[in-house]
Formats: structure tokens, sequence, C-alpha cells
């Protein structure tokens, strides 16, 4: 390739970056302003529309990016799970989140350990004893989970016997769609 034609390209390109750049601050700076005036009326009263805007995205301007992003933002409430890894992750969040952890007790718990067994080059082989309440919690929390499954299992059908919820949900929509 020519060089010539190489060092224009290239200088094309670093502008094309610098006016991303510019764009981009500009609709984060609008977008920040935008949600700390929450509530109150949109700056732009006029319609959303995309013939109003100019062809090429460079010359957006912040507020037109936020009128052609506004319809697109996703929205906040859950619309469920795609899969049961999603739904295996959000249940570990909510179920830590329920735990409190007393980072004095631990910080203690900690230090007895190391006085005792000093800086063992294998720490995981030191064997550790958890509180007596803290296997009553998760004792508990484990028997309130297997009573929530029971009930559901329970609540309709008793005779199948199915995986999970999602399992019998399925196999009920199966039955509606081609009967017994």
């Amino acid at each position: 390739m020519d060089p010539a034609l190489r060092e224009q390209l290239d200088s094309l390109k670093s502008k094309k970056a610098a006016a991303q750049k510019k764009i981009h601050a500009e609709l984060t700076k609008h977008r920040l302003s935008f949600k700390q005036a929450e509530g109150d009326e949109m700056i732009d009263e006029q319609p959303y529309s995309r013939e109003a805007l100019p062809p090429d995205p460079m010359d957006w301007s912040a507020e037109q990016w936020a009128r052609h992003d506004r319809p697109q933002a996703p929205q906040e409430n859950n619309t469920g799970y795609k899969n049961m890894a999603g739904l295996a992750h959000a249940t570990y969040l909510k179920e830590t989140a329920k735990r409190t952890v007393d980072m004095a007790q631990y910080e203690k718990s900690k230090a007895e350990q190391s006085l005792q067994w000093g800086d063992h080059q294998h720490a995981a082989l030191v064997p550790s004893t958890p509180a007596a309440e803290n296997v009553d919690a998760l004792v508990k929390s484990l028997q309130e989970a297997s009573e929530r499954k029971q009930k559901r299992r329970t609540g309709e059908v008793a005779d199948k016997q199915y995986v999970n919820e999602k399992n019998r949900q399925f196999n009920m929509k199966l039955d509606r769609e081609y009967g017994k």
C-alpha cells in the first residue's frame, strides 16, 4: 500500500476515534444529567423519529443519541431467566444477601487458628469447626428451602415426580397442547 495513502487512512482513523470519544463523553454527560433530573419532563418534547436524525451517526449530537437510545433502553424489571445457570446465580445472590457475617468474630477465630497452628504450609488441612449458631442458621435455611419445594410439589399433582419446577411446567404445557 502506498505510504501516503496509509498515512491518510491512519489520520482518518484517528479523527474518527477522537470524534467517537467526544460523542461518548457528551452522551455520558447527558445521561448523567438526565438521571439527575429524573422525574422531570424530557428536555426534548419532540416525538421520536429516526428520519429526524442525520444519516451518519458520527454527526449526531448528545441529545439525538439520547433520543435514539431511549426507546432501546433495557427495562429494569426482571422478566425471568433464560437458563438454569441464571436462576442458580440469582438464587445464590439472594441467599448470600440474607446471611450476615460478623467480621469481628471471623477475625477473632482466624487469629485463634493462626496462634494454634502457626503459619502452617498446608493451611487447608487445619481442622476448622464452625460456630454452633452458624450451623443452626445453615440448617434452618436448608429446611426452609426444602419446605418451599415440598409445598410446590404437593400443590397440584402428587402422583407424578418432577425433576424441578420448570420440568413440571413444561410437562403441564405438553398435556395442555397434546392432551392425554
